[in-house]
């Protein structure tokens, strides 16, 4: 299938703060909390709860989460899965708030973020943590983007 958008190749203009948070679309992030506090729950009541470890995986699922949000709205946007008018998309894009290269750009940062909180993590837990971290990172990136689209398979 053929991408029916180009980038946008009108200039970036700096995005107001309020915008990068809609993109990020902040009452998605249940689902990245959740897991992360049932596991703080579980480490707390077998005592092995560490606020360091806490904190940088939950910064780490954060930042994922964010970019794969920010991914999905660049991705339906490229392949022509979101309008002006789509219901549940931010169509940032299509109301020219943010280009498709700074929504593209805001996704790569969040999940360098993750990545360098991920290294963190290595060193803390065990070189155990590479092997979710990569499975994580690859799902949250292909859950928009080709050639799997999970989100477009149901």
């Amino acid at each position: 299938m053929k991408d029916t958008h180009t980038l946008s190749t009108q200039a970036a203009q700096p995005v107001p703060w309020k915008i990068w948070l809609k993109t990020s679309r902040p009452f998605t992030l249940t689902a990245t909390v959740s897991p992360v506090i049932v596991g703080t729950a579980v480490a707390g009541y077998e005592g092995t709860f560490h606020l360091t470890t806490f904190l940088i995986t939950f910064l780490s699922c954060l930042f994922l989460q964010i970019g794969t949000n920010y991914f999905n709205e660049y991705f339906d946007y490229r392949y022509g899965l979101d309008h002006s008018e789509s219901l549940g998309a931010t169509t940032v894009i299509f109301r020219n708030e943010m280009t498709a290269t700074q929504v593209l750009t805001g996704g790569l940062v969040c999940f360098g973020i993750a990545a360098l909180l991920g290294i963190a993590l290595i060193y803390i837990v065990g070189p155990v943590i590479i092997l979710f971290g990569l499975t994580g990172m690859a799902i949250a990136y292909f859950y928009s983007a080709r050639p799997f689209k999970f989100a477009s398979r149901g």
